[in-house]
């Protein structure tokens, strides 16, 4: 690999494009402590930073066969990332509204009883989907999200690190955000269509 890292990118890209991994990991070292970076200062959350930077490389192998690069590869590269970001961004203030058109809807409906059969079976969801974490996951998240503990004090109840704290909460989230998204677009849906 150490011949690779000084070859030129227009021949790091063609051999991309026969699926050689070595050109591949090149290039990606080349640029993913900048892209990271970049990714970091737009959305706030390492955590978030890390998964967007992992799908545009993901991409990036995926498509390497059909890869037309008309400028440089950085040009190429810092390109794929600011359109993920705007993506990413968009699909969170899709969430963000469709968060607050349910909040609205169950302060301002009249229907009572519709809503708390749907707040109901959202709990109900949102339990059995938390049943699924594992333990201490689960552990971790239920004091942070249901019995308001900082991460601190998780920490200390639990004799873990709070970094160990912020990790499981972050990997909770993002399992429950992944496998609520249909009902919780659907509910949404559901009370905006019902205004």
């Amino acid at each position: 690999m150490a011949n690779k890292e000084t070859y030129d990118e227009n021949v790091l890209i063609s051999q991309l494009r026969q699926g050689d991994e070595e050109a591949f990991e090149v290039l990606y070292n080349r640029y993913w402590e900048k892209l990271l970076t970049l990714t970091y200062h737009r959305t706030g959350s390492m955590e978030t930073a890390k998964e967007l930077l992992q799908d545009v490389f993901a991409n990036l192998w995926r498509r390497r066969h059909q890869l037309h690069i008309q400028t440089t590869f950085a040009a190429y590269i810092f390109s794929a990332m600011k359109y993920t970001i705007l993506d990413y961004i968009r699909s969170q203030a899709v969430k963000e509204k469709y968060i607050e058109a349910i909040k609205k809807t169950f302060i301002e409906s009249d229907n009572t009883t519709l809503d708390f059969m749907a707040y109901d079976e959202l709990n109900a969801m949102l339990e059995k989907e938390i049943n699924k974490l594992p333990e201490k996951c689960q552990e971790v998240f239920r004091l942070s999200r249901m019995e308001h503990y900082s991460n601190k004090e998780i920490a200390e109840k639990l004799l873990i690190s709070p970094k160990t704290v912020e990790n499981q909460i972050t990997k909770a989230l993002k399992v429950l955000r992944a496998n609520m998204q249909e009902f919780t677009t659907f509910l949404s849906l559901f009370f905006i269509f019902l205004d």
